[in-house]
């Protein structure tokens, strides 16, 4: 293991209501841009410069900040490319991010599904924070939800051996402009759908629970 290369992240402009570029409010990149800069150093590197390598985003203060050798080398193995490691929530999580599955529609109007992060502030818009922060949990004797919610422990592991030919790929399929286009529009209309009838307002994501 070695440490890699250090990336700042600055205050940068928003998005507000309409969209568009803004700097009333100004804030880091957050995890998208570790992950666009994480795209173009792959595509920067060779077959061989990424042979073995592999990558972890991570909370590096954590007591458990450092990947597991038993899931990296599962990854290795079986050649997945990205895997975010979760655990089951538990009654101090009540405000962290869940991990559920979202409906998008690709270019042909068919509806496909993906896995994303459900967060607090995106329940409290849809008015159902009280909600987000029982689900998976017991609750005076009651059960909310049919099983367990995954809790994002903020660790993503990254085989770039297996990532990088999937992303020169599909640059050579529809070239890099429309890969973003189709990696952002993953994050901008996420609609919730909870399990068993229980609903995330003005979403469109079914929690894992």
């Amino acid at each position: 293991l070695q440490r890699g290369s250090k990336i700042i992240q600055y205050q940068i402009p928003t998005l507000n209501d309409q969209r568009q570029l803004s700097t009333n409010r100004l804030a880091p990149g957050g995890h998208g841009f570790f992950a666009f800069n994480m795209i173009e150093r792959l595509l920067a590197k060779t077959p061989t410069e990424t042979k073995d390598q592999i990558s972890v985003i991570s909370n590096g203060e954590d007591l458990s900040g450092s990947p597991d050798p038993l899931i990296v080398g599962y990854m290795k193995k079986h050649k997945i490319p990205i895997m975010m490691v979760t655990t089951e929530k538990t009654e101090i999580d009540l405000k962290g991010g869940q991990i559920g599955i979202a409906e998008g529609i690709n270019n042909k109007g068919q509806p496909y599904f993906y896995p994303t992060i459900v967060e607090h502030a995106q329940a409290e818009k849809a008015e159902q924070k009280a909600l987000f922060e029982k689900m998976g949990l017991t609750v005076d004797g009651q059960a909310v939800g049919s099983r367990k919610s995954l809790f994002n422990t903020n660790m993503v592991i990254i085989n770039e051996e297996a990532l990088a030919p999937l992303l020169r790929a599909e640059v050579q399929r529809i070239g890099i402009s429309n890969l973003i286009k189709e990696i952002a529009k993953l994050d901008s209309n996420v609609i919730f759908k909870g399990v068993g009838g229980d609903l995330l307002k003005s979403q469109k994501v079914e929690l894992l629970f």
